[in-house]
């Protein structure tokens, strides 16, 4: 109790402090970024979402410094005032662009971004005409009201960007086969841990009245410290992570030519039986680095149709197609006299399998097993 008593002291209010270092901190990291010489989009985008953040923070100095509030009120007027509240609407945004250009190599703009700052100058427009006493009691100004719906709007592309790294996350397992090509938890921490302070920014006018005042203290304060946490994470990780990042191409719908070989379902499973024996015979599978693409040119096959053709005849995505035949491969010789003498390392890379890390975690999880009891049962 006493800590959150000195965090709101009026002579020295310790979050005033969190939020001058979350300005300080979003300076110096634009500055880093600006500074690369491999600069890509994805950076531009890093920084413009770090200096959101800055932004932002300056903004809750002032909506809610007393002197500084007092000064922009006279100054803009209420709602002129309520506009500084704008940026809160484009942080979401800004974090979806950043995911899906990493995702795909590119920036593209879409109409659809623009919806939250028309958003926002109707509220500015319409909010003198409906404010009145209800809205009062939970909201205070007009601008508390304009500033939660903002961190509202940023939940949802926040939300949308979690749902977007899902389906990235499915698309690469129809490219790759490889764990590796799918690491982006920092990813998904990043969304996650935005989305939370957004949605614990948007609490505190509901708690007012009812909720002890330490809860309220506890709500109010945790965002400006997970900010403080997460600002170093997203700026580190960005660096580290973000070219490690496969890009894979926005998703075409498919015409009706395209997909004209599913037409004949008797050519249908012949092809699927022709692919399994041409993936056997040449041990395809056990080729390094091979990803779609590269298989398709193998098998002198259009990708889009050998993509079609695993995913609905043979019921898998890419992954777990060429990483169940490596997985056979390496059961016969684990269970084969004449590799008795060859280690598991030699064993799982003449499957194909690049990766310990991925080759243990798939033998575990498809045989319930390590590949040294699985020999030694086999032997058995």
């Amino acid at each position: 109790m006493k800590f959150l008593l000195f965090l709101n002291d009026p002579h020295f209010n310790a979050y005033d402090l969190i939020i001058f270092m979350l300005i300080f901190q979003s300076i110096i990291f634009c500055g880093l970024l600006l500074s690369r010489s491999d600069r890509h989009i994805s950076h531009y985008l890093l920084m413009a979402f770090i200096g959101s953040v800055g932004v932002g923070q300056l903004s809750f100095f002032f909506l809610y410094n007393p002197f500084g509030a007092g000064l922009l009120s006279h100054l803009f007027g209420e709602m002129g005032f309520s506009l500084m509240t704008g940026i809160f609407y484009i942080q979401g945004i800004l974090l979806y662009c950043y995911i899906t250009t990493l995702a795909y190599g590119r920036y593209k703009f879409s109409r659809f971004y623009l919806l939250p700052l028309a958003l926002l100058l109707a509220l500015v427009i319409v909010l003198p005409l409906i404010w009145n006493q209800l809205l009062i009691s939970f909201f205070w100004r007009p601008f508390v009201l304009v500033s939660v719906i903002g961190f509202f709007v940023s939940v949802i592309y926040g939300i949308k960007s979690l749902l977007f790294i899902k389906r990235y996350s499915e698309q690469l397992k129809n490219h790759f086969c490889s764990l590796e090509n799918m690491e982006f938890v920092w990813l998904k921490l990043f969304a996650a841990g935005y989305v939370a302070i957004w949605v614990l920014q948007t609490l505190p006018p509901f708690f007012y009245n009812w909720a002890p005042w330490w809860f309220e203290q506890v709500v109010m304060h945790s965002a400006g410290f997970l900010n403080l946490v997460m600002m170093n994470f997203v700026f580190f990780a960005g660096l580290v992570h973000a070219r490690k990042l496969k890009n894979i191409k926005e998703p075409i719908a498919e015409s009706p030519a395209e997909n004209s070989f599913t037409a004949d379902a008797t050519n249908l499973s012949e092809l699927k039986f022709a692919l399994d024996q041409r993936i056997r015979a040449e041990a395809l599978y056990a080729k390094p680095n091979l990803n779609i693409e590269r298989l398709a040119r193998l098998l002198a096959m259009p990708v889009r149709q050998l993509s079609n053709l695993i995913n609905r005849e043979f019921q898998q995505n890419y992954f777990e197609f060429i990483n169940q035949y490596r997985l056979e491969a390496v059961k016969a010789h684990l269970s084969s006299q004449e590799w008795s003498d060859k280690s598991i390392q030699e064993i799982y890379e003449s499957a194909g399998f690049c990766s310990k890390s991925t080759f243990f975690t798939l033998f575990r999880k498809h045989v319930g097993m390590t590949p040294t009891e699985y020999r030694e049962k086999m032997r058995v």
